[in-house]
């Protein structure tokens, strides 16, 4: 799947769209976790196969998804090109600057991709302690 924005910058000014100018844009911080969710979800089978790939330690992937939580990142402009390069490097085809501009998946359905990888994590998780477990025995 390629991801390819709908959304021209040109279009906007001061975070209120041209077009609608009632509509506020989503902050860059949100719109960054949004798409990451979405990169994890088609391109990485988990957060510890990104980081990997970006050569960063597991964690900093974790806490850019806890954002605005305590202990969490926001995720920069040079770990988003980061990110996209590593997406790029598994065949996404993703444009610069991909990662600052919404696309097509809405906060729910982020959710939810979230969800399902941190529901992946658990269970990869569980499998190497009960390995490691039995390795002790």
């Amino acid at each position: 799947m390629v991801f390819m924005s709908n959304t021209n910058m040109a279009d906007y000014r001061g975070g209120i769209s041209v077009d609608n100018p009632a509509m506020e844009l989503k902050p860059i911080e949100e719109i960054r976790q949004q798409n990451l969710k979405l990169v994890l979800k088609e391109y990485f089978g988990s957060q510890a196969d990104l980081a990997k790939e970006m050569g960063v330690d597991k964690n900093n992937v974790s806490r850019w998804l806890a954002w605005p939580k305590d202990n969490s990142r926001l995720i920069t402009s040079e770990s988003a090109r980061d990110i996209e390069a590593a997406a790029n490097r598994r065949g996404a085809g993703v444009p610069v600057n991909w990662m600052d501009h919404e696309h097509n998946c809405t906060d729910q359905e982020a959710n939810q991709l979230f969800q399902e990888i941190a529901e992946e994590d658990a269970e990869a998780l569980k499998t190497v302690l009960r390995a490691m477990r039995k390795k002790k025995h």
